[in-house]
């Protein structure tokens, strides 16, 4: 009796789960839609594995385009699977679903996708808040706060005149031009870079990359594990660094020094600042070479594992911790 049960409960599995064959589809979409906005507006924008351009222009009105083109290979009962957008408007709100819908039970072998594509122009006051998986967004000529959110995906953000940018991601680069507003940065796997910055506070966190500042002001905050830190700053209240493996580089061109906090594991530390800079310094370290290249060195004390010292009336601060690795401080470019 058991052994009959068994057989036919396998029997009726493989009519439910074997279909006939494998079936093929084109979705070949176009989406266009128009809302009337007032300046306190949010677009949300979830764009799964879509592309997203945004640019500004002088109307009050939220203009989106979305393109999508690819080939479905599905296994299963049911109709075609299709792609669609849903948009909704709010009060205060406008919001952008995209979304791969399968009918019936089925199940995806593959998704050719030859385009996926989100084109939005705006008024540059519309708060934006996005949302993504695999797909690349570019943003340019913003006033109002950003937050971006990615799986894997590249970031660019050009001309953003805002008082907050928050950027999340995982797998991807990110890629920062003129940035006026306080930024919050957070990454996995990318490498991170900056340049003509003027932001009043920034704090980075990221894992695995490189994270390059080139001609930047303002106070930066950054934890990094693995990968080169570059910090080329025209002027700056502080700095703090912590790394685990990779080398750090501060270049601060003024000749005030605020307070700069660079703690590291293993990798090198070079610190070079402006000439007639005023400072105290302290290094402590384990294993590793200290060079202290400024004039006017008072009160210099150095032992097995510390150099210490005060420049010039030391106004600034500069300190820093390192396992194994070498330290140099420096006048001059």
């Amino acid at each position: 009796m058991m052994r009959a049960y068994g057989w036919a409960v396998v029997a009726a599995l493989a009519v439910v789960v074997v279909p006939a064959s494998a079936t093929a589809t084109e979705i070949d979409r176009n989406f266009h839609e128009t809302f009337e906005v007032t300046e306190g507006f949010r677009l949300d924008l979830r764009h799964g594995d879509g592309d997203v351009t945004i640019k500004p222009w002088d109307k009050d009105t939220i203009d989106v385009r979305v393109r999508y083109r690819a080939d479905v290979t599905r296994l299963g009962f049911g109709g075609d699977p299709d792609f669609d957008v849903e948009f909704r408007e709010g009060d205060d709100f406008v919001s952008v679903v995209g979304r791969t819908t399968p009918v019936g039970p089925s199940v995806f072998l593959s998704v050719r996708r030859y385009e996926y594509r989100y084109t939005i122009s705006a008024p540059p006051y519309v708060k934006l808040n996005l949302e993504g998986d695999d797909g690349d967004v570019e943003i340019s000529g913003w006033q109002a706060d950003v937050d971006c959110w990615l799986d894997d995906g590249d970031v660019t953000l050009r001309d953003i005149a805002n008082d907050r940018t928050r950027v999340g991601f995982e797998d991807g680069d990110v890629t920062i031009d003129r940035l006026s507003g306080e930024l919050r940065l957070s990454g996995d796997d990318g490498d991170v870079n900056m340049t003509d910055c003027a932001t009043p506070n920034a704090r980075i966190e990221i894992y695995d990359g490189d994270l390059t500042v080139l001609r930047c002001a303002g106070d930066f905050s950054v934890e990094a594990d693995d990968g080169d830190v570059l910090l080329d700053l025209t002027e700056s209240a502080s700095v703090r660094v912590r790394l685990e493996d990779g080398d750090v580089e501060i270049d601060l061109g003024g000749t005030d020094v605020g307070e700069i906090d660079v703690g590291t594991d293993d990798g090198d530390v070079a610190i070079t600042l402006g000439e007639g800079s005023s400072f105290s310094f302290l290094v402590t370290m384990d294993d590793g070479d200290v060079r202290i290249e400024v004039p006017d060195r008072e009160k210099f004390e150095q032992s097995e594992h510390s150099v210490s010292g005060v420049v010039r009336g030391g106004t600034g601060y500069v300190r820093v911790r390192t396992e194994d690795g070498n330290v140099i401080v420096r006048e001059g470019r």
